[in-house]
């Protein structure tokens, strides 16, 4: 009984979340062999201001970018 948590950007649609949760679950039936029914997937959206790479965050990032 996979539990997938899946962490994204805020801002994704409810059909771009349906596609995740999707895939992610068709890749762990491919790869591991485990149920879709039995197969959970938890997609949890983070503000850009608390997600960080190479020391900025995101926010950040894409507020000098423009």
């Amino acid at each position: 009984m996979p539990y997938l948590n899946v962490q994204i950007l805020k801002g994704a649609s409810t059909e771009q979340k349906e596609q995740v949760i999707n895939g992610v679950t068709k890749v762990i039936q491919e790869v591991l062999g485990s149920k879709p029914e039995s197969t959970f997937v938890v997609v949890q959206e983070v503000e850009r201001e608390n997600w960080g790479v190479g020391g900025r965050s995101i926010q950040s990032i894409q507020q000098n970018s423009n």
